[in-house]
């Protein structure tokens, strides 16, 4: 009987070491699909690539508002520029106008309240309003 070498990357398997292995046992993101004569991975969702190393971004990052970084599969948000002059970022006092959200798919200064409305809360508002339409009804009377 004869030393038999063992492959440590285990890369080829069979009983004449005919089988390829997947590559990087597909990063522990995928299953190792053992066609012949190689094998490939089938990757679980999100990732992809040969042996699922990359990952893909939640909604494609709203493209074009943003990119996505496929090695972390984090979305890297743009800039908002003034429609009348396209070198200019929207930006205000204490805001500036970039996409954001895991998928750069909103802008925090539109989806803001108005600053013209008074800190109350709303309902105390409505409350206001609706009493002063009792008043001036029992004053008609």
């Amino acid at each position: 009987m004869g030393l038999v070498a063992v492959n440590v990357n285990h890369l080829f398997f069979g009983v004449d070491c005919s089988l390829k292995d997947c590559p990087n046992n597909c990063s522990t993101h995928g299953w190792c699909d053992i066609a012949y004569p190689v094998s490939r991975c089938i990757c679980d969702m999100p990732f992809f690539g040969e042996w699922c190393q990359y990952k893909h971004c939640l909604n494609n990052c709203s493209y074009p508002k943003g990119s996505c970084n496929i090695m972390s599969g984090e979305c890297e948000c743009e800039a908002v520029y003034n429609p009348f002059n396209k070198t200019r970022r929207l930006e205000g006092r204490d805001w500036n106008a970039t996409y954001q959200g895991i998928d750069c798919s909103y802008l925090t200064v539109f989806a803001k309240g108005s600053h013209m409305l008074p800190d109350v809360p709303f309902i105390v508002i409505i409350m206001s309003f609706v009493s002063l339409l009792f008043v001036s009804d029992e004053c008609r009377r």
